[in-house]
């Protein structure tokens, strides 16, 4: 089943490839998770939150609008993920 009702090949392919990202995640999420490797999440899409749905206690909802001021959330998202790895 495809998130919209358009009979296109080009836009039933792109439902496929956005449900791929999220099961993709996900899996990658579970496998961390079964070895006990800490991780933490952002979850971009406030339509579906999939991954916040899926692990609360990990995933940080954080929609994204597709607005200009986004990028400076992902950012910030992204300095933060960063300065947390680094020695």
């Amino acid at each position: 089943m495809y998130e919209n009702n358009k009979t296109s090949p080009d836009s039933a392919h792109a439902g496929q490839r956005k449900h791929g990202k999220s099961i993709e995640a996900a899996a990658r999420a579970s496998w961390l998770n079964q070895r006990g490797i800490p991780w933490q999440g952002f979850d971009l899409d406030g339509d579906n939150r999939t991954l916040s749905r899926l692990f609360p206690g990990q995933v940080k909802l954080t929609p994204l609008s597709g607005q200009a001021e986004d990028l400076d959330e992902l950012i910030l998202i992204l300095r933060k993920t960063t300065a947390q790895l680094s020695p």
